[in-house]
């Protein structure tokens, strides 16, 4: 079944913040992303997770897509693996982030986070590549860039 929620969070996971990273903050506090970058974190209880693969490969079918966009991903794998992109942060962070946008050790997750701080979808199910710029390209903020951007060159 899916599980999907449109949240507008101003306390806890949904409300991001605005100072830049400074020693002794947390890996799991999304400040640093605020107003730069939107975020989509994915929770899997193990690293042989199908749904896990899943969205690795979701995530990954548009690189362009998600650079325009502004993404960042993060994995947070079982009780002992968070990686940011490609950068494995310390393994300490797991219980920070589950703690944080309350996500049990079983669970998959996927959390996609707006350049304004808020959560914007959670769900248990794989997000395809689609969904998510979908998503991402009805948001305000997104419209803003749209709009904002010059038309593309004619040959």
């Amino acid at each position: 079944m899916r599980s999907l929620m449109i949240a507008a969070l101003a306390t806890g996971a949904g409300l991001l913040g605005s100072c830049a990273p400074t020693p002794g903050m947390s890996p799991a506090d999304m400040r640093p992303h605020f107003w730069k970058e939107r975020v989509v974190l994915v929770f899997a209880p193990t690293p042989n997770d199908p749904r896990l693969a899943g969205q690795r490969a979701a995530l990954a079918a548009d690189p362009r897509g998600m650079a325009e966009r502004q993404v960042v991903t993060y994995e947070v794998v079982g009780n002992d693996a968070v990686s940011r992109g490609a950068e494995r942060l310390a393994s300490k962070a797991v219980p920070e982030f589950r703690k944080r946008f309350n996500v049990p050790v079983d669970d998959f997750e996927v959390i996609v986070i707006g350049l304004d701080g808020l959560v914007k979808q959670r769900g248990d199910e794989v997000v395809d590549e689609q969904e998510l710029f979908a998503l991402i390209d009805a948001m305000p903020l997104r419209q803003a860039e749209l709009n904002a951007a010059p038309p593309p060159a004619r040959p």
